[in-house]
């Protein structure tokens, strides 16, 4: 075999394949061969020092470790449950859904529960509002409140119902502080000797 044929052919695969002849093989090779244009070896890809991988690659875990250690602050799982915690607890979705199957409560310095269209609150049970400081119900425009049975609003200290425009309190008999004498309407019978109202109203009753 010819010595030029004997010369080492370097091949690098980047989807096609280069020969590279050096300048003293050329040299050697029969006239009218074609020559090919001697070039220095491809250069290859600049590689990133293992050091600067390994840094990164340190740091990529300190950063999820840091994320794992607010998920563990955020949540704890105990023996009665899971408890989800911190400065703020946003929960968003299309549809949400707290179900218990004993009691649930919602306890914080400011609780706020809010919706665009009708919020619910169902219960099986009882619901139970509770505040150590200020309880505030506020509606932009209508506000009722309504019982199948019996309702009672009541207070340790004062109370008063405000309206800036009619207050209207209807019922089958009213009694105002407890009362059971008729109030007097027009017409109404009244006893001039004792002052009291002989037929007054069959619903409305005071002291």
């Amino acid at each position: 075999m010819k010595p030029y044929l004997r010369a080492s052919v370097r091949a690098v695969l980047t989807g096609v394949v280069v020969l590279w002849i050096t300048p003293g093989l050329a040299a050697q090779l029969p006239p009218g061969t074609a020559q090919l244009q001697a070039s220095p070896p491809p250069a290859s890809a600049s590689a990133v020092p293992l050091d600067q991988q390994v840094l990164a690659l340190q740091r990529q875990v300190a950063a999820l470790q840091a994320q794992v250690n607010a998920l563990l602050a955020a949540v704890q799982v105990t023996q009665n449950g899971v408890v989800l915690q911190g400065p703020s607890v946003t929960i968003t979705g299309n549809s949400i859904s707290l179900t218990t199957q004993g009691n649930m409560n919602l306890l914080g310095g400011n609780v706020s529960v809010s919706a665009h269209q009708s919020p619910s609150l169902p219960t099986g049970g009882s619901l139970g509002l509770s505040s150590d400081t200020a309880l505030n119900m506020r509606s932009g425009t209508n506000f009722t409140v309504r019982s199948s049975t019996s309702m009672s609003i009541w207070a340790s200290g004062t109370g008063e119902v405000l309206a800036s425009g009619n207050l209207d309190l209807k019922g089958s008999t009213t009694h105002i502080n407890a009362g059971t004498r008729p109030v007097a309407g027009v017409g109404s019978a009244v006893n001039a000797a004792t002052g009291q109202v002989v037929t007054g109203s069959p619903s409305v009753f005071v002291n």
